[in-house]
């Protein structure tokens, strides 16, 4: 194939987003490595590096959650939402609160002494967050 940019006729081509996807961008051009590299890097907002940082801020700026949900919650388009455990969670919380010991939220919750270790450090502080999950189980279930 042929790069659009020198013309040399090449085996390894690489299709480079003219518009980056992150940008909105869906048409390709086909260049070989040294054109594409010279593509990325003609402008320091071309880098790998601040392509991901745009599409994660992108995706932020949306609402969408980025990685993995906190044990006990779903994400279904990008919005956390409770799952038939979160009942648990708010209980173990609860307890915590009240000044239960682990052992005693594991022994209510049938989860291991690990999981109950787990939600209980991340959810310190955050119980407003987890109560404004908890309302969207009525209307969830139609997602």
């Amino acid at each position: 194939m042929k790069c659009w940019e020198c013309e040399i006729e090449t085996e390894n081509i690489h299709h480079h987003h003219v518009i980056p996807r992150s940008r909105g961008g869906t048409k390709t051009v086909p260049l070989c490595q040294p054109c594409h590299s010279k593509a990325h890097h003609m402008k320091k907002n071309m880098t790998v590096s601040a392509l991901t940082k745009a599409a994660l801020a992108k995706k932020k700026k949306r609402g969408e959650r980025l990685g993995q949900p906190p044990a006990t919650l779903r994400v279904v388009g990008g919005l956390l939402l409770p799952t038939e455990e979160t009942a648990d969670l708010i209980k173990a919380i609860e307890m915590r609160r009240a000044g239960a010991k682990y052992r005693e939220i594991m022994e209510s919750t049938g989860w291991t002494l690990n999981k109950v270790g787990r939600v209980c450090v991340y959810w310190k502080g955050k119980e407003e967050e987890l109560y404004e999950i908890w309302e969207r189980r009525h209307w969830s279930s139609n997602i």
